[in-house]
């Protein structure tokens, strides 16, 4: 099975540098390097959770990180699958991710309107990530 590993931080930290947000260049990264094919349409699923989930305070790179939990631990049908997994490793995921970084919130995270901070997180989420997948 492929893995998240520290490659996959660098690999998202080049897609950020190439132009691409934080959500979508941490949700791709992984995907990749998880040999999970996105169509474009799914592809474009990250867009909108950049800048803080469209210029709001949820960090877009820490939503690429539950994002990738849930597409490997969620379920397809309500009656019959179990929500836990997913959601039990998305707690543990955000506490681990505010304990390294303080904060959640988007425009605390990058003091300011400086992009280049945005790195850290990106490459961050997906450290945090390979320790739990």
């Amino acid at each position: 099975m492929k893995k998240i590993t520290l490659g996959t931080a660098q690999k998202a930290v080049e897609y950020f540098e190439k132009g691409y947000n934080c959500c979508e260049s941490v949700f791709h990264a992984c995907c990749e390097d998880l040999g999970i094919e996105l169509s474009e349409q799914s592809k474009k699923i990250a867009t909108g959770f950049g800048a803080g989930m469209g210029r709001g305070c949820t960090c877009g790179a820490m939503s690429a990180g539950v994002m990738t939990i849930s597409l490997l631990k969620g379920r397809v049908k309500p009656l019959d699958e179990d929500k836990a997994p997913a959601c039990d490793l998305a707690k543990d995921f955000s506490n681990q991710f505010k304990e390294k970084f303080r904060t959640t919130c988007c425009s605390s995270l990058k003091k300011g309107n400086d992009r280049k901070h945005c790195e850290t997180y990106v490459s961050g989420v997906v450290e945090i990530l390979s320790t739990m997948l």
